[in-house]
């Protein structure tokens, strides 16, 4: 773990070498807009429609049929949309809609730009519609998009922007945690119906399996493409995110990731278009600096990837044992301080066997909340019983535990592959991530040496708890109820550490804080609609601060699920693979076509007119 003081001076001499060369700094790209004389005809935009063959769309919110305003109440349009709401599988569909409803709102200092969302209250019951006396609104969708179908359009949407001057974005599913696949009036690149698939046994002559994947294909088609070739894949717990975008280039982990390495560690190949607009592959033997820059240095940043190459490997027999953990009555009656320390002395529990359980293979799954918690854990093995003995301690705290009552609702259950399992244990854990609410994030990467010794354990477990109860203490006085129950959540689902036969921290252009971490820490706050603008900065600033407690650890975090309002954000999402990243930016898009919130090539850029979105929450 590298010290507070070490990882001051990085960003120091960081910072040092950036501004010592100018190349590496420009003036703030200033975009033309559609009140401006500069921006598209009616006529350019018809031309340049039919020299990508009707590929472009005017976007239209997806909410936009349950408003009055501008285009009329559409009833039938409006109850698809009202049944379909809290359903991320449907929303992957929609270029006009976003996971989560703050990514497609934008709000500056001078105040409501655009928005087009409907008021759901906590337990998803939609207020009367339609929607009058509020316009529905662009926001921070893009007025224009490419439904992306070849490498060809991708090339004909860059060249256009650049023509007009205009900001790309670039969008799959809308899994956008900082959202950065949104920005105001922009040229939206997406890439969601690029969906084909195909299993390349020995690619290349490399003696690796692979599944090539377009830029569309969502989790569950690519774990159902390997299942089908007899294969499991490394992708994540959701099934709608895509394996191309964000995912793919932060990082990504999942419930493989002990025993094969995040998503990053597992891709073969990018097929990209970059600024130039010229179509590469990156892979070991081509474009090596790319590839080492697509493979964690952030989604968004350095082309259009159209697809993606992951080895797979040989199905897998999948061991689950799942617990929900609750307080226990005394507890459920007793002081705040009490509980909290309850859920110290279980975190510190699990940190005590979490070294031994990456190393064995076990991937794991923690939501802490109050009263109840859920306890979920992986292992790629048929052998049941050195499951069971590898987690032994764990279930003996279990049984004994006065604090709480904790039940094996999967008690130690083997099933005969990955597809069977992840059809009847991972796809019921969906709910875990929310849909159409408003959420912020703040996490954090806990590295071994955090877990070492009793001391250090129970120090781990206090840090853990006081973060997850000051950011459920909040007061939003009468608008408490529009606050969504958000759990601390707790992954261990990455690689072994480098320490222990993980991968080493410059292999990829991922955050080297992965390669010495054991857990991820997730802190979130949720919201409705229904709460005012000066209590979601208040949650957007609590749930920031939550995250101070952990940064002690170090300053590594997820790319892809980190905090809009990370301090040292350099450091904190690349650590010390930041100024490599830098420096292939510049050698593939100099002039900083593809900019993104707090991405590689954001310094400099701090003050474009699509980032006065991220001014309030």
């Amino acid at each position: 773990m590298k010290s507070l003081i070490f990882s001051l001076i990085a960003i120091i001499l960081i910072s040092a070498t950036v501004n010592a060369n100018p190349s590496k700094r420009q003036g703030t790209k200033v975009y033309c807009t559609p009140s401006q004389s500069c921006w598209p005809t009616q006529s350019d935009w018809a031309s340049f429609n039919s020299s990508i063959n009707g590929n472009l769309i005017k976007v239209t919110p997806w909410q936009s049929p349950c408003y009055v305003e501008p285009n009329g109440y559409q009833q039938p349009a409006c109850q698809s949309v009202r049944l379909n709401y809290f359903n991320g599988e449907i929303r992957s569909d929609q270029i006009g809609a976003t996971q989560l409803d703050n990514w497609s709102r934008c709000v500056t200092n001078a105040g409501l730009v655009g928005q087009c969302e409907l008021t759901a209250s906590t337990t998803g019951q939609i207020n009367p519609l339609p929607v009058t006396g509020q316009t529905c609104q662009l926001g921070r969708l893009s007025p224009y998009g490419v439904n992306v179908q070849t490498n060809q359009d991708a090339v004909q949407a860059l060249q256009f922007a650049q023509k007009f001057n205009i900001k790309v974005v670039i969008k799959n599913t809308g899994h956008e945690y900082l959202g950065r696949s949104t920005a105001l009036d922009s040229l939206m690149i997406w890439t969601h119906n690029l969906q084909s698939t195909s299993f390349q046994p020995n690619w290349q002559g490399s003696g690796k399996d692979a599944l090539a994947l377009g830029a569309g294909v969502s989790a569950d088609q690519a774990y159902t493409a390997a299942g089908n070739a007899g294969r499991s894949i490394t992708l994540g717990a959701y099934s709608s995110v895509g394996v191309a975008g964000g995912y793919a280039m932060g990082g990504g982990h999942g419930p493989l990731g002990p025993k094969y390495g995040l998503a990053v560690d597992n891709i073969l190949q990018y097929t990209i278009v970059t600024a130039d607009g010229q179509i590469r592959n990156a892979n070991a033997n081509s474009n090596q600096d790319l590839y080492y820059a697509l493979r964690g240095g952030g989604g968004g940043t350095w082309g259009v990837v159209t697809e993606v190459i992951y080895q797979v490997h040989p199905s897998t027999p999948m061991i689950s044992v799942v617990y929900n953990v609750t307080l226990s009555p005394l507890l459920l009656a007793a002081p705040e301080a009490q509980q909290q320390a309850a859920y110290a002395e279980l975190v510190s529990k699990m940190a005590e066997y979490q070294l031994n359980w990456t190393l064995t293979g076990w991937s794991g799954y923690t939501f802490l909340s109050t009263p109840g918690s859920t306890f979920a854990q992986f292992l790629p093995s048929d052998d049941l019983v050195a499951a069971k003995n590898s987690m032994a301690g764990m279930v003996e705290y279990f049984a004994t535990s006065k604090n709480f009552v904790s039940v094996p609702v999967v008690p130690f259950v083997l099933l005969p592959n990955f597809e069977t399992w992840r059809a009847t244990i991972l796809n019921t854990g969906a709910g875990n991530t929310p849909v159409a609410y408003s959420e912020r994030l703040a996490s954090r990467l806990i590295p071994y040496t955090a877990m070492n010794t009793t001391s250090e354990q129970q120090e781990l477990g206090n840090v853990v708890a006081q973060a997850m109860f000051s950011n459920k203490a909040g007061n939003l006085g009468s608008q408490n109820s529009a606050r969504v129950q958000s759990p601390l959540q707790i992954y261990s689902t990455s690689g072994p550490p480098a320490a222990f036969g993980g991968p080493s921290g410059n292999s990829t252009g991922v955050n080297t804080a992965w390669r010495s971490s054991l857990w991820e820490v997730v802190i979130a706050s949720a919201w409705t609609n229904e709460l005012s603008q000066s209590n979601r900065n208040l949650l957007a600033q609590q749930t920031s601060q939550a995250a101070n407690g952990l940064r002690k650890y170090g300053t590594g975090t997820y790319f892809s699920e980190s905090d809009v309002l990370e301090p040292n954000w350099q450091e904190a999402f690349f650590g010390g693979n930041y100024e490599k990243l830098v420096q292939i930016k510049q050698k593939y898009d100099p002039n900083n076509v593809f900019v993104v919130w707090k991405g590689i090539g954001y310094q400099g850029q701090e003050s474009q007119a699509a980032f006065a979105c991220y001014q309030q929450a």
